[in-house]
């Protein structure tokens, strides 16, 4: 689908998470996958765009930068914003998450796919992808404990069949 990509609000700039506007598939608050043509991926949490959202946003961009201000936006029955007449949908997306893609250029159309990625392991890869760190460093001592853990089952149940073959000798 295109988006026009946005930057990010400044509230937003350490989100784990996009604003945009969602197709029926995805759920508001699901873990996404937003890949680029030139295949560069992230796993991030995604925030449909709403009518308070695009209200916000005007007030906030419109008195300064009238040219960024969000027109003629269409909704469904929930509020939730849809894509134009043409397929076009917005994503507002921070810095971080941006560079991942590549820098995509800011106020141009991109042609990005955003897929649902609601396993448990896409959760992982979406907090091991985090903007802050306080987000990524547990993620990762929590796999290494994970995974040392199983090397001392692995290990202890070696230990205890040598043991049984000690006895049975």
């Amino acid at each position: 689908m295109k988006f026009e990509v946005r930057p990010a609000l400044p509230e937003d700039a350490d989100a784990g998470s996009v604003l945009l506007t969602l197709s029926i598939d995805v759920p508001q608050r699901s873990i996404v996958k937003i890949r680029t043509s030139s295949g560069q991926r992230v796993f991030c949490e995604a925030v449909g765009i709403d009518k308070n959202f695009v209200e916000r946003y005007n007030r906030l961009r419109g008195n300064d930068f009238p040219e960024m201000q969000l027109a003629d936006v269409m909704y469904d029955e929930f509020g939730r914003a849809l894509p134009d007449r043409g397929g076009k949908g917005l994503i507002f997306i921070n810095e971080y998450y941006r560079a991942r893609l590549g820098r995509p250029e800011v106020r141009r159309i991109h042609d990005l796919t955003v897929s649902p990625a609601n396993r448990w392991w896409n959760h992982t890869r979406a907090c091991l992808q985090h903007p802050q760190v306080g987000i990524r460093l547990p993620t990762q001592l929590g796999l290494w404990g994970l995974t040392l853990g199983a090397v001392a089952i692995l290990l202890g149940g070696i230990g205890v069949w040598l043991g049984i073959l000690a006895v049975q000798k």
